[in-house]
């Protein structure tokens, strides 16, 4: 049975299914509130969390499910493998590219099912959203990275997109493993020795701008002005055939995932 708790703008429900390895998936669903009105004609969003976070902290602390939900969405967030509360190997081929890809496509597919068993009460599954039909994907960082791959390659159907913390780059490029290590250290909980079995089955994977079919779907890339990991967003925006870019003033890699800006955009986008 789903464990399921109210925030003040948001119903979240937690589910866990099994990815085609056998390694336990940890997802959490946030819809709106039984009194609040629900976006008409809108599909779910799939939400996909940075390195060394989690749904409840990548989504649920920063605000992004209430600023949602509030906006009668509901948002499906997975914890990626080595997070939260989904499955730990500790071995690096556990964590290849084509597996992760692979635990988001199983996600996307049981969407329907998971958002009809959380919250839906009153609407089929045919009036809340089809199956066959596209989904919204919101990505940070790492997140971002795997949800760019995702849709260029054609795995789940994409109506819009919001990336954050993102710009062309391969996984983990540009980032030492000492620091990721000590981003993984500073999260109570995190089960580092996993995440550096993550980082060396992830490293330098992952489609990038320049080497992939670039997806012709509505993109918002959304970076911190003060965020060298994503230093060249704008840019990549640009070379989008439907991209835009939003720029976090004063933030960083860090800190611009809880802002106001960061939520007020992809609310807005998400909406159109």
């Amino acid at each position: 049975m789903p464990e399921s708790h109210q925030s003040p703008g948001a119903v979240l429900t937690r589910h866990q299914i099994s990815a085609s390895d056998g390694t336990p998936l940890s997802i959490v669903v946030a819809t709106p509130p039984p009194a609040a009105r629900r976006a008409e004609g809108l599909p779910p969003i799939l939400a996909v969390h940075g390195f060394a976070s989690s749904a409840a902290s990548g989504w649920g602390r920063t605000g992004h499910f209430d600023a949602l939900t509030r906006a009668g969405r509901t948002v499906v967030a997975l914890d990626l493998r080595g997070h939260g509360r989904s499955g730990k190997p500790h071995r690096a081929e556990a964590y290849g590219l084509e597996q992760v890809l692979d635990d988001i496509r199983t996600v996307a597919s049981d969407i329907d099912l998971l958002t009809s068993d959380s919250g839906m009460t009153g609407m089929t599954k045919s009036r809340a959203w089809a199956p066959s039909a596209t989904i919204d994907v919101l990505g940070y960082s790492l997140g971002a990275r795997l949800s760019w791959t995702i849709a260029s390659r054609g795995l789940v159907p994409v109506r819009r997109m919001v990336l954050g913390g993102f710009d062309g780059r391969p996984l983990f490029e540009g980032v030492d493993e000492e620091r990721l290590d000590a981003l993984a250290a500073g999260v109570p909980g995190n089960d580092r020795v996993a995440l550096r079995f993550l980082v060396e089955g992830l490293a330098g994977t992952g489609a990038t701008a320049a080497e992939s079919a670039v997806p012709d779907v509505p993109t918002l890339v959304v970076a911190g002005d003060k965020d060298a990991l994503a230093a060249r967003a704008a840019e990549f925006a640009a070379g989008l055939p439907r991209g835009e870019f939003l720029s976090v003033a004063g933030r960083n890699h860090i800190n611009a995932v809880p802002s106001q800006t960061f939520r007020r955009g992809a609310v807005a986008f998400l909406g159109r």
